[in-house]
């Protein structure tokens, strides 16, 4: 599950990326996790939450290579920094209409302190 490269969120300077997630992906709708999503310096970052109050909105794509676009996407998220800036995990995705499926994301591993709270949850929407 995808929230910052939705679709809607193309623009050049992620190009290379987008072009890796419909290589190695088929987009397959929206979906929420239980999170919070605060806003950085020029990108959003995702906590997860145990209340259901709290949700994060975002694509879900199908991976046809998943070792590919995983390596390129962990790269992109700074999954290699020390420490890392993202880290991928598999969580519960509810789609529209209440099925529940497992889906990678990437939370945000560092202080949400002093970051702003995207209260609705899409980074699209702020």
């Amino acid at each position: 599950m995808y929230g910052t490269l939705r679709r809607a969120a193309e623009h050049k300077a992620i190009s290379n990326i987008h072009e890796a997630m419909r290589t190695y992906g088929v987009y397959v709708g929206t979906g929420t996790i239980r999170a919070r999503l605060f806003k950085g310096d020029y990108f959003p970052g995702a906590i997860l939450s145990a209340s259901s109050e709290h949700r994060v909105v975002g694509e879900l794509y199908a991976i046809s290579e998943a070792t590919t676009l995983l390596e390129i996407l962990d790269e992109y998220e700074g999954c290699f920094d020390t420490p890392p800036l993202f880290w991928r995990t598999q969580v519960p995705v509810t789609q529209p209409g209440g099925s529940v499926i497992t889906a990678w994301v990437y939370l945000y591993n560092r202080s949400v302190e002093g970051l702003r709270e995207i209260l609705s949850g899409d980074f699209l929407q702020q």
